[in-house]
């Protein structure tokens, strides 16, 4: 911030006058007639509507047969400090429960009102995990938890526990997430969570976190892999069965196939697939419930597309395009479900 002065002086023909810069490097400019600017740099003839710089002192002398008006700029010291560049935020989170039956892939937020008691959070830098703070150690306010002088960094916001009949959560206003994409909602798992960059761009969050309770359906199904080859220069689309796409009677070699879920202790991959009653290949008795698909590519591949048109399966692609959601539910008209595998060129 600067004070500045702006004096504004005319002088008759032969006149002169002595000025000083100030602070230095004042803008010196005439607006009618001519003046001879005389200082330790020379002199100096500034003609109407011209402009220099008054580095330092001078004598302003009125050049001709008619009055000289100029105009000085003086730039004083700074009036005040300038405010400092903030070093710390805040995280402001407020916390809502779902009802049975909405998990985080049908979510309806006008439908979870607040509950400060569904669930206790943390926050840490990622990496060195500095500044852990849990919700014992925010500001509360109703549903509403506060933590505030936090110091700059790349935080990390997890679920440390939940309360009892309840799952998972999730933070909708976010997508960037620890390790998975976050659109199934994260559990109280150690390597899930939200990642909260506080810096001067950022310097503050205010977050809702909604928790669900655990996924409705029952039983076990039968789950089928197909696989099929699409000619070159067909993309995904939401249905692939009238794209020229056909039927593999086993997956090509190079491909890998992983699906994971709490449902399953162990990962399901394509190389334990067993032939089912179908002639397929699938895994037997996988619990309802949400799951995750990856997929490593052969050689030659670019992409691919998984789709399912049995009502016991339903599938999503994930936001971060790396792989998909499959919703389990045998509760539903069929007991057992096909996964469908289009391989792309």
């Amino acid at each position: 911030d600067r004070s500045i002065e702006l004096p504004r002086e005319t002088l008759s023909p032969g006149e002169s006058t002595f000025v000083d810069p100030g602070a230095g490097n004042d803008l010196f400019a005439v607006t009618e007639g001519t003046i001879e600017l005389r200082s330790g740099r020379g002199s100096e003839t500034v003609a109407p509507g011209s402009a220099t710089n008054l580095l330092d002192n001078a004598e302003l002398v009125a050049d001709g047969s008619a009055p000289a008006t100029f105009l000085q700029a003086r730039v004083d010291a700074a009036s005040q400090t300038a405010t400092p560049a903030p070093t710390s935020g805040e995280i402001v989170v407020t916390l809502h429960v779902c009802p049975a039956g909405m998990r985080p892939l049908d979510f309806q937020p006008a439908a979870c009102p607040t509950d400060p008691t569904v669930a206790d959070l943390q926050i840490f830098i990622l990496g060195s995990g500095e500044h852990r703070r849990d919700l014992t150690e925010a500001t509360r306010d109703g549903a509403i938890f506060t933590w505030d002088d936090l110091p700059f960094g790349e935080y990390v916001l997890q679920a440390a526990q939940f309360a009892e009949g309840y799952d998972r959560y999730l933070i909708p206003s976010l997508r960037e997430g620890l390790n998975i994409a976050p659109d199934m909602g994260y559990t109280a798992g150690p390597n899930e969570g939200y990642l909260l960059p506080l810096e001067a761009e950022q310097t503050a969050y205010g977050l809702d976190v909604y928790v669900f309770r655990p996924f409705a359906g029952s039983g076990a199904a039968w789950l089928d892999l197909r696989f099929w080859q699409c000619p070159a220069g067909v993309s995904a689309a939401s249905d692939m069965r009238d794209r020229g796409c056909t039927p593999l009677a086993s997956p090509p070699a190079g491909l890998s196939l992983e699906i994971t879920g709490s449902g399953v202790p162990h990962p399901l991959r394509l190389e334990q697939a067993t032939i089912g009653a179908s002639g397929d290949l699938g895994w037997s008795d996988v619990p309802s419930g949400e799951y995750r698909l990856t997929a490593q590519l052969p050689a030659g591949t670019p992409g691919y597309a998984a789709r399912s048109t049995d009502p016991a399966l339903r599938v999503m692609l994930l936001s971060d395009h790396s792989g998909y959601a499959l919703i389990l539910d045998p509760g539903r008209p069929r007991g057992n479900a096909a996964l469908d595998i289009y391989l792309l060129r």
